[in-house]
């Protein structure tokens, strides 16, 4: 059964920032846009053996839709365990390329000094569905970030590594906190 997805939200608030700040955010983002870069290579290539094997061709002979015993029209199970597999035997699952991206980011301590673990492990799960929907056939490529088009960073919980203090309004990132410019309208 798969799992439910508690609602989410994006918002956008302006931040007041010191100098030494802005350059440890910017700082931040050009690791995560290096990151993103160096990981995204890796899951091509990986899509890419995926892709080109005889497991998976294999896999794709296989009918999408069977009779159930119930003679009621379901996904074929076998067909879904087939591609799992050969995704799993080339390591082109979102928790490998996790794994890829914290070993990367390790190795490089200038990323692994900037940016926090959630942060490194959602890089790696924005990447593998990314490059996943070109292998599923529901996009056609992926674009290589640069410092201009790499603008959003995210962790995987609200209560760690990137988030809100609520008291009082604060940005929080590491050792970075920075005061929320919050402004209501009347309605």
């Amino acid at each position: 059964m798969p799992k439910k997805k508690s609602p989410t939200f994006i918002v956008e608030y302006p931040i007041i920032v010191k100098s030494q700040q802005e350059r440890e955010l910017e700082a931040k983002f050009n690791s995560g846009f290096r990151l993103i870069n160096a990981v995204q290579s890796e899951a091509l290539v990986r899509m890419e053996l995926v892709g080109n094997s005889e497991v998976w061709a294999e896999a794709k002979k296989l009918p999408r839709i069977i009779l159930d015993k119930n003679g009621e029209l379901i996904s074929n199970p076998e067909r879904a365990k087939a591609f799992e597999a050969v995704k799993k035997q080339y390591r082109f699952t979102d928790f490998d390329l996790q794994a890829y991206a914290t070993l990367v980011a390790k190795n490089s301590i200038w990323i692994w000094d900037k940016l926090d673990s959630q942060s490194i492990q959602k890089i790696g799960t924005r990447v593998f569905n990314a490059v996943n929907k070109i292998l599923l056939g529901k996009a056609k490529k992926v674009r290589f970030k640069n410092n201009c088009s790499f603008s959003s960073m995210e962790g995987k919980q609200i209560a760690t590594g990137i988030r809100v203090d609520r008291k009082p309004e604060t940005f929080v990132w590491g050792n970075i906190k920075c005061r929320l410019i919050i402004w209501m309208e009347n309605v």
